[in-house]
């Protein structure tokens, strides 16, 4: 399916036919197939919406992009569907973008799970300095970004008033002071660490992230 928000089109897929709308938000330079198979595990709960975000996927292709305006592309993709205070799942620059979003109308969404998100470039610990030298010699819009993007401040953070789940694997590349910091800057939020796992591997283990996302987001989160 396609919608047009804000000057750009947006490539989205619904899968599941459950009482209740989820949004699955992509890392950076991926698509909505890396949640296509949480359908198996999650769609008699929830109607998932899988986006591509701006600049990825099927949806348009432009030669800028920044988190601010995916977060805005999220916001009015809400509104024109009309979806009543959506979940959402951010993976990675997915979550910088739940972030921002729930910042910005934090009454809009439901609860929130982000997983290897960043709120500053500098919680990419080491990694950063390496996308710097990558950056050199193969300027693109993705690690550009990484690099510029986000910046968001404890005062920033504590706006959110939603219930939100600050995931990081116990080997994820986003530093773990870094990923605390975000929690402990979100009034409502619950740090979570998954063993033996990296930035992306229970992500993409579908059966997994489903265990995770039922353990925690409770029937009583989900009112």
């Amino acid at each position: 399916m396609e919608i047009q928000v804000n000057g750009v089109t947006l490539y989205y897929e619904v899968l599941g036919n459950g009482p209740k709308p989820f949004i699955f938000l992509h890392g950076n330079g991926e698509d909505h197939n890396t949640f296509t198979g949480i359908e198996k595990y999650l769609g008699d709960s929830y109607t998932l919406y899988l986006v591509d975000s701006r600049g990825h996927g099927q949806s348009s292709n432009l030669e800028k992009i920044t988190y601010g305006d995916i977060a805005e592309d999220l916001i009015s993709f809400i509104k024109s569907l009309n979806l009543k205070k959506p979940h959402v799942f951010g993976y990675s620059d997915g979550g910088n973008v739940a972030l921002i979003a729930a910042i910005a109308q934090t009454d809009l969404l439901a609860d929130i799970m982000i997983a290897g998100a960043n709120a500053t470039p500098e919680g990419l610990g080491t990694a950063l300095r390496a996308m710097k030298e990558e950056y050199k010699y193969k300027p693109n819009k993705y690690l550009k970004m990484m690099l510029d993007e986000p910046n968001l401040s404890s005062d920033d953070l504590s706006r959110i008033n939603n219930k939100v789940y600050v995931v990081r694997g116990e080997h994820d590349v986003i530093t773990r002071d870094h990923t605390q910091w975000i929690a402990q800057s979100i009034p409502n939020s619950e740090y979570i660490e998954v063993e033996n796992q990296d930035h992306g591997s229970y992500v993409s283990d579908s059966l997994m992230l489903s265990t995770i996302i039922k353990k925690y987001m409770t029937e009583d989160t989900r009112e």
